[in-house]
């Protein structure tokens, strides 16, 4: 989706007078011309090597709602200062209310990153109103200067260059909204003495939506792009079960906070926080190894061995809950405030164990012939996957399992999508509609089922990093699918073990 336009509603800064009018005529015609330069802020670890817009008009709002447009040519300028727009001088006492910058062709950036690799993008940056809280007056000696995008608008950290190949960025890339979005903060300073005039409320640099997988070692990596590129943002420690991370969640942007979460670790729980992506924090929390993590319902549902649930809403207190008998659990799903938890006990049978109080008290479902590996729901089903090729369903609310076996030696996910159950096997993947034709299709070593960013599709990723976009009409041949990018694995060759979607 195009942008159509940016708004930016801006703050007078405290302090700030207005200037005097120039005299008694009240007309709103060009007098003596202002100069407004525009500028891009500051970047996080790039270097910027082109920077062209071209405008196609200025319009002046004065505080009785007259306009006057100033004409502007369509030729491309770079957005470095250099190159000055006329703004009229206001007679009188009429007084400027506000801005409009009415953008022509797209904004194009070009550049490299400290650390390697080049990009270009092509933003459709739509017309840019600027509001004044307080007037103000323009007159002959008005210099001002309007600098779009709060620091760190464009951050290296989230393009994921690759010094082997550009990133490409036009109206097509699924974060080019986003990006526009990060330009939609903005300052008007008097040029002549730097003083700031006015600036957007709580300027501060949106993180972008990404994909984010965890692995053996603790090691995390991030895509911007749909698993196109990646970037490492968390370092590997060694090969030691205490900070092996197994599984991650996010709580998204609609949230109070977005918060990332992962958690793993062995004798202790281990977690994993961040809350932009960049810079995480690890602590352990009295409890055994953690297996996996969900968000639901404003909060963190985390489950591990030896029946242990822990619950947080925002990743840093944590409440622990009495264990949940003696069932190893290694996965956890979680709709609308129902839980559900599977795992192993006794190393051959299933456990499953539900709540419907957003994950304070827990009973007891009926048991699985072999462990649950994987569980799934929606608004209507329960799903969970065991060995020897178990698929085991159940109404949501249900207390009872019917079972279909699929002929592969090992499942690794689950999804519900689009009237399909989907599953990744070690020898295919496998769709089922009416809970008795399985339908094979090829794979290419698929382990893990993740949105794409849009959430029109499924990208499935492989254990050593390799990702692909699943097609959407349900084709099985491995060739109907995409060859999407390379998360590859860690650089002491340790596995990725989950991946998820975090929407900003």
């Amino acid at each position: 989706m195009t942008r159509a336009s940016t708004m930016m509603s801006l703050l007078v800064v405290a302090g700030f007078g207005c200037r005097g009018s120039r005299g008694p005529d009240h007309s709103t015609g060009v007098g003596n011309p202002g100069n407004m330069t525009v500028e891009l802020g500051p970047t996080t670890d790039l270097v910027l090597d082109t920077t062209e817009w071209s405008v196609s008009r200025v319009a002046v709002r004065l505080c009785d709602d007259v306009e006057v447009i100033v004409e502007s040519s369509d030729a491309p300028f770079s957005v470095d200062g250099a190159v000055s727009i006329e703004l009229p001088g206001i007679g009188g006492s009429s007084m400027v209310c506000g801005l409009r910058v009415d953008g022509g062709q797209p904004l194009v950036v070009e550049g490299e990153g400290a650390g390697g690799g080049v990009f270009d993008a092509a933003l459709a940056v739509g017309p840019i109103e600027v509001d004044f809280a307080v007037p103000l007056a323009i007159d002959s000696e008005t210099r001002l200067e309007l600098i779009l995008g709060a620091e760190g608008w464009l951050d290296a950290a989230w393009l994921g260059l690759d010094p082997a190949a550009p990133v490409t960025i036009d109206v097509d890339h699924p974060q080019h909204d986003a990006i526009v979005d990060r330009l939609s903060t903005a300052s008007v300073s008097d040029r002549q003495t730097g003083e700031v005039l006015a600036t957007t409320e709580d300027v501060a640099a949106v993180p972008l939506s990404l994909h984010v997988t965890v692995g053996y070692g603790g090691w995390m990596m991030g895509s911007f792009d749909d698993g196109r590129t990646w970037s490492q943002l968390r370092a590997p420690d060694d090969d030691a079960p205490s900070s092996h991370l197994y599984g991650v969640a996010a709580a998204p942007g609609t949230a109070e906070s977005p918060v990332l979460v992962a958690v793993g670790g062995e004798e202790e729980g281990l977690v994993v926080v961040s809350t932009d992506g960049s810079t995480f924090e690890a602590r352990s929390i009295a409890t055994f190894g953690l297996r996996d993590v969900v968000w639901d319902a404003g909060q963190f549902i985390a489950v591990g061995r030896d029946g242990r649930v822990a619950t947080s809403t925002d990743g840093d207190d944590w409440a622990l809950l009495d264990p949940l008998g003696d069932c190893h659990f290694s996965s956890v799903a979680a709709k609308a405030g129902v839980v559900v938890a599977v795992g192993t006990e006794d190393g051959t049978s299933g456990c499953v164990w539900r709540s419907e109080d957003l994950a304070q008290s827990f009973e007891v479902l009926a048991a699985l012939s072999t462990p649950g590996l994987r569980v799934t729901m929606d608004a209507d089903d329960l799903v969970v996957i065991g060995e020897d090729g178990k698929l085991n369903h159940m109404p949501t609310g249900g207390s009872s399992w019917s079972t279909l076996v699929v002929d592969d030696p090992y499942l690794h996910d689950v999804v519900l999508r689009d009237g399909w159950v989907k599953v990744l096997g070690d020898d295919g993947v496998y769709y089922v509609e009416d809970w008795a034709t399985v339908v094979p299709g090829e794979t290419a070593g698929f382990v893990r089922w993740v949105p794409t960013l849009d959430d029109r599709d499924l990208l499935a990723v492989t254990e050593d990093g390799e990702v692909y976009r699943s097609p959407r009409a349900d084709a099985t041949a491995l060739a109907d699918w995409a060859d999407h990018g390379d998360v590859g694995r860690s650089e002491l060759g340790q596995p990725l073990t989950d991946v998820v979607r975090w929407i900003r």
